[in-house]
Protein backbone atom coordinates (compact mmCIF):
# COMPACT_ATOMS: atom_id res chain seq x y z
CA UNK A 1 0.00 0.00 0.00
CA UNK A 2 2.84 2.30 0.83
CA UNK A 3 4.47 1.73 -2.55
CA UNK A 4 1.52 2.99 -4.61
CA UNK A 5 1.67 6.64 -3.61
CA UNK A 6 5.38 6.65 -4.36
CA UNK A 7 4.78 5.27 -7.84
CA UNK A 8 2.02 7.76 -8.60
CA UNK A 9 4.11 10.67 -7.38
CA UNK A 10 6.98 9.43 -9.52
CA UNK A 11 4.68 9.31 -12.52
CA UNK A 12 3.53 12.82 -11.84
CA UNK A 13 7.11 14.00 -11.70
CA UNK A 14 7.91 12.33 -14.99
CA UNK A 15 4.87 13.87 -16.64
CA UNK A 16 5.80 17.31 -15.35
CA UNK A 17 9.35 16.89 -16.55
CA UNK A 18 8.12 15.86 -19.98
CA UNK A 19 5.83 18.86 -20.11
CA UNK A 20 8.65 21.19 -19.27
CA UNK A 21 10.85 19.65 -21.93
CA UNK A 22 8.01 19.98 -24.45
CA UNK A 23 7.42 23.61 -23.59
CA UNK A 24 11.14 24.36 -23.84
CA UNK A 25 11.31 22.67 -27.21
CA UNK A 26 8.29 24.64 -28.44
CA UNK A 27 9.82 27.90 -27.29
CA UNK A 28 13.10 27.01 -29.00
CA UNK A 29 11.22 26.18 -32.20
CA UNK A 30 9.34 29.49 -32.08
CA UNK A 31 12.58 31.36 -31.53
CA UNK A 32 14.18 29.57 -34.46
CA UNK A 33 11.16 30.35 -36.65
CA UNK A 34 11.46 34.07 -35.83
CA UNK A 35 15.19 34.12 -36.47
CA UNK A 36 16.06 35.14 -40.06
CA UNK A 37 17.74 32.49 -42.16
CA UNK A 38 21.46 33.41 -42.40
CA UNK A 39 21.36 32.20 -46.00
CA UNK A 40 18.85 34.98 -46.78
CA UNK A 41 20.35 38.15 -45.25
CA UNK A 42 18.19 41.26 -45.08
CA UNK A 43 20.19 44.29 -46.17
CA UNK A 44 19.78 47.77 -44.76
CA UNK A 45 18.47 48.91 -48.13
CA UNK A 46 15.72 46.29 -48.09
CA UNK A 47 14.69 47.35 -44.58
CA UNK A 48 14.59 50.99 -45.64
CA UNK A 49 12.52 50.16 -48.71
CA UNK A 50 10.11 48.16 -46.57
CA UNK A 51 9.74 51.07 -44.14
CA UNK A 52 9.07 53.57 -46.93
CA UNK A 53 6.51 51.20 -48.46
CA UNK A 54 4.66 51.05 -45.13
CA UNK A 55 4.80 54.84 -44.84
CA UNK A 56 3.39 55.15 -48.36
CA UNK A 57 0.48 52.92 -47.39
CA UNK A 58 -0.28 55.33 -44.55
CA UNK A 59 -0.17 58.24 -47.01
CA UNK A 60 -2.47 56.52 -49.52
CA UNK A 61 -5.05 55.89 -46.81
CA UNK A 62 -5.18 59.57 -45.94
CA UNK A 63 -5.22 60.56 -49.62
CA UNK A 64 -8.46 58.58 -49.91
CA UNK A 65 -9.87 60.39 -46.87
CA UNK A 66 -8.96 63.79 -48.32
CA UNK A 67 -10.44 62.99 -51.72
CA UNK A 68 -13.63 61.96 -49.93
CA UNK A 69 -14.06 65.44 -48.42
CA UNK A 70 -15.28 66.58 -51.85
CA UNK A 71 -18.58 64.90 -50.95
CA UNK A 72 -19.16 67.32 -48.07
CA UNK A 73 -21.96 69.64 -49.25
CA UNK A 74 -20.96 72.67 -47.13
CA UNK A 75 -18.37 74.98 -48.74
CA UNK A 76 -15.19 75.67 -46.73
CA UNK A 77 -15.99 72.79 -44.38
CA UNK A 78 -14.18 70.52 -46.85
CA UNK A 79 -11.08 72.71 -46.58
CA UNK A 80 -11.13 72.44 -42.79
CA UNK A 81 -11.54 68.69 -43.10
CA UNK A 82 -8.58 68.37 -45.48
CA UNK A 83 -6.33 70.29 -43.08
CA UNK A 84 -7.43 68.09 -40.18
CA UNK A 85 -6.78 64.94 -42.23
CA UNK A 86 -3.30 66.12 -43.23
CA UNK A 87 -2.49 66.97 -39.64
CA UNK A 88 -3.67 63.55 -38.53
CA UNK A 89 -1.54 61.94 -41.24
CA UNK A 90 1.51 63.89 -40.10
CA UNK A 91 0.99 62.69 -36.54
CA UNK A 92 0.65 59.12 -37.76
CA UNK A 93 3.87 59.39 -39.78
CA UNK A 94 5.70 61.03 -36.86
CA UNK A 95 4.63 58.19 -34.58
CA UNK A 96 5.68 55.65 -37.19
CA UNK A 97 9.18 57.15 -37.33
CA UNK A 98 9.34 57.52 -33.55
CA UNK A 99 9.44 61.32 -33.63
CA UNK A 100 7.91 63.88 -31.31
CA UNK A 101 4.78 65.47 -32.79
CA UNK A 102 3.58 69.00 -32.14
CA UNK A 103 0.13 70.00 -33.40
CA UNK A 104 1.04 73.71 -33.50
CA UNK A 105 4.26 73.05 -35.38
CA UNK A 106 2.51 70.61 -37.69
CA UNK A 107 -0.19 73.13 -38.62
CA UNK A 108 2.40 75.81 -39.33
CA UNK A 109 4.50 73.52 -41.53
CA UNK A 110 1.54 72.22 -43.52
CA UNK A 111 0.32 75.80 -44.00
CA UNK A 112 3.75 76.84 -45.28
CA UNK A 113 3.87 73.92 -47.69
CA UNK A 114 0.41 74.52 -49.16
CA UNK A 115 0.89 78.27 -49.53
CA UNK A 116 -1.00 79.45 -52.64
CA UNK A 117 -2.86 76.16 -52.92
CA UNK A 118 -5.24 77.41 -50.24
CA UNK A 119 -6.74 79.81 -52.80
CA UNK A 120 -7.28 76.96 -55.26
CA UNK A 121 -8.95 74.85 -52.57
CA UNK A 122 -11.16 77.77 -51.60
CA UNK A 123 -12.21 78.41 -55.21
CA UNK A 124 -13.13 74.78 -55.83
CA UNK A 125 -14.93 74.63 -52.51
CA UNK A 126 -17.06 77.63 -53.46
CA UNK A 127 -18.26 75.80 -56.58
CA UNK A 128 -20.61 73.96 -54.24
CA UNK A 129 -22.62 77.14 -53.76
CA UNK A 130 -23.74 77.01 -57.41
CA UNK A 131 -27.32 75.67 -57.47
CA UNK A 132 -28.00 72.15 -58.80
CA UNK A 133 -24.66 71.50 -60.54
CA UNK A 134 -22.44 72.95 -57.81
CA UNK A 135 -21.73 69.83 -55.77
CA UNK A 136 -21.45 67.61 -58.84
CA UNK A 137 -19.20 70.11 -60.61
CA UNK A 138 -16.90 70.42 -57.59
CA UNK A 139 -16.74 66.71 -56.81
CA UNK A 140 -13.93 65.63 -59.13
CA UNK A 141 -11.71 68.76 -59.15
CA UNK A 142 -11.99 69.22 -55.38
CA UNK A 143 -11.35 65.54 -54.73
CA UNK A 144 -8.30 65.43 -56.99
CA UNK A 145 -6.82 68.65 -55.58
CA UNK A 146 -7.36 67.64 -51.95
CA UNK A 147 -5.97 64.15 -52.56
CA UNK A 148 -2.95 65.46 -54.47
CA UNK A 149 -2.05 67.96 -51.77
CA UNK A 150 -2.33 65.34 -49.05
CA UNK A 151 -0.14 62.99 -51.09
CA UNK A 152 2.50 65.68 -51.59
CA UNK A 153 2.50 66.65 -47.90
CA UNK A 154 2.92 63.04 -46.86
CA UNK A 155 5.67 62.25 -49.35
CA UNK A 156 7.63 65.37 -48.43
CA UNK A 157 7.62 64.51 -44.74
CA UNK A 158 8.50 60.86 -45.36
CA UNK A 159 11.46 62.01 -47.45
CA UNK A 160 12.51 64.38 -44.65
CA UNK A 161 12.12 61.75 -41.92
CA UNK A 162 14.01 59.16 -43.97
CA UNK A 163 17.01 61.48 -44.15
CA UNK A 164 17.06 61.84 -40.36
CA UNK A 165 15.02 65.03 -40.10
CA UNK A 166 12.38 65.98 -37.54
CA UNK A 167 9.56 68.51 -37.36
CA UNK A 168 11.92 70.94 -35.64
CA UNK A 169 14.44 71.16 -38.50
CA UNK A 170 11.96 70.96 -41.39
CA UNK A 171 12.37 73.86 -43.85
CA UNK A 172 9.50 74.14 -46.40
CA UNK A 173 11.50 76.52 -48.62
CA UNK A 174 14.29 73.96 -49.18
CA UNK A 175 11.89 71.25 -50.26
CA UNK A 176 9.58 73.37 -52.43
CA UNK A 177 10.60 71.83 -55.78
CA UNK A 178 10.24 68.30 -54.39
CA UNK A 179 6.77 69.22 -53.12
CA UNK A 180 5.77 70.40 -56.61
CA UNK A 181 6.98 67.12 -58.14
CA UNK A 182 5.07 65.09 -55.57
CA UNK A 183 1.95 67.19 -56.13
CA UNK A 184 1.98 66.26 -59.83
CA UNK A 185 2.34 62.61 -58.91
CA UNK A 186 -0.43 63.07 -56.33
CA UNK A 187 -2.78 64.34 -59.03
CA UNK A 188 -2.35 61.08 -60.91
CA UNK A 189 -2.87 59.03 -57.75
CA UNK A 190 -6.00 60.99 -56.74
CA UNK A 191 -7.43 60.89 -60.29
CA UNK A 192 -7.00 57.13 -60.37
CA UNK A 193 -8.67 56.91 -56.98
CA UNK A 194 -11.62 58.97 -58.20
CA UNK A 195 -11.92 56.78 -61.29
CA UNK A 196 -11.99 53.62 -59.19
CA UNK A 197 -14.67 55.14 -56.94
CA UNK A 198 -16.85 55.94 -59.97
CA UNK A 199 -16.60 52.39 -61.29
CA UNK A 200 -17.74 51.03 -57.94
Amino acid sequence: MTDKPKKSSAKIKIKRTRKRLYETASQDSAATADTPDPKLPVTQQTKAESKVASANRIINRYVAYSAGTALLPVPVLDMVAVTAIELRMLKRLSDYYGLVFSEQRGKALIGSLLGGFHAALFTKSLLKTVPIIGLVGALVPMGVLAGALTYAVGRVFVHHFETGGTLLDFDPAKIHSFFQTQFKEGERVASKLQGNAKRK
